[in-house]
Formats: C-alpha cells, structure tokens, sequence
C-alpha cells in the first residue's frame, strides 16, 4: 500500500530494453487510470486524482505484457 507516492522497480535481464516500457493502472472496473511511462529501473508512481481502494497493473512493452498486479492505496 502507499499513501502519496510510490518508486516502481522494473528490473530487467536487459536493461537496455527498458525503452518504451509503460505501467499501466486500472480501477475495479476496468478503467484505465493512469498511465507512465519507464525511463529506469527505478520509476515514480504518484498518487495524484486517485481515490483510497485497490488497483490493478500491467507492465506493457510493444504491446506485450511483461507483468502484472494489483496494489492497494490508502489514507
């Protein structure tokens, strides 16, 4: 769970591949609500316009999903 911000650790067996990397996150119903975009290993995720609740992830790449989840964002 986090609070205001969180750091996002992608790691990679390449880092070189980390260009055009998105983290993908979406509501209980589906809906897309944020999107970032990874420059590094170490990316920040904010919690800006986003309600208390859990969420779903994608980790996208060429449209591909490299992996996914959920987390939690509390008060």
């Amino acid at each position: 769970p986090f609070n205001n911000t969180a750091i996002i650790q992608i790691k990679y067996n390449q880092p070189e591949l980390i260009d055009d990397t998105t983290f993908v996150l979406y509501d209980a119903l589906g809906k897309e609500v944020k999107h970032v975009i990874i420059t590094s290993e170490y990316t920040k995720l904010t919690r800006e316009g986003l309600s208390s609740g859990t969420y779903l992830f994608k980790v996208l790449k060429e449209n591909s999903i490299l992996g996914k989840g959920a987390v939690s964002i509390v008060e």
